[in-house]
């Protein structure tokens, strides 16, 4: 077993240490829904200004938002959702997506 991170890599959550290797994969944006579950994740976006945070107002939005931007940008997007309902639609949209071009991660709480 390795030792515990020492330093500043202590201090870091999991959620920040997320966001960050998001960043450094190329995700310059998350499309956002989140719930009561997915605050912690939220709250680490300040952590990380090379993430942009776009909040939507319902979760199917995300999935839509995500998968345009991909589309348009040729870059990977990050989505955050909360439910299993839009869970189903972001895998809708993905098998539809796989012929033309999807770069989309999916991150969603616990109540999916």
């Amino acid at each position: 077993m390795s030792p515990p991170p020492q330093g500043k890599d202590a201090e870091r959550t999991g959620a920040e240490r997320m966001l960050e290797a998001a960043s450094e994969l190329g995700v310059e944006i998350v499309f956002a829904n989140p719930g009561t579950t997915e605050m912690w994740l939220v709250g680490a976006l300040d952590s990380v200004p090379a993430i942009r945070p776009v909040l939507c107002l319902a979760e199917t939005v995300v999935t839509g938002a995500a998968d345009g931007y991909g589309r348009m940008a040729r870059k990977p997007a990050l989505t955050i959702l909360h439910l299993a309902r839009p869970l189903t639609m972001f895998c809708y949209e993905f098998f539809f997506a796989f012929p033309e071009y999807c770069n989309s991660t999916l991150e969603s709480g616990k109540n999916s």
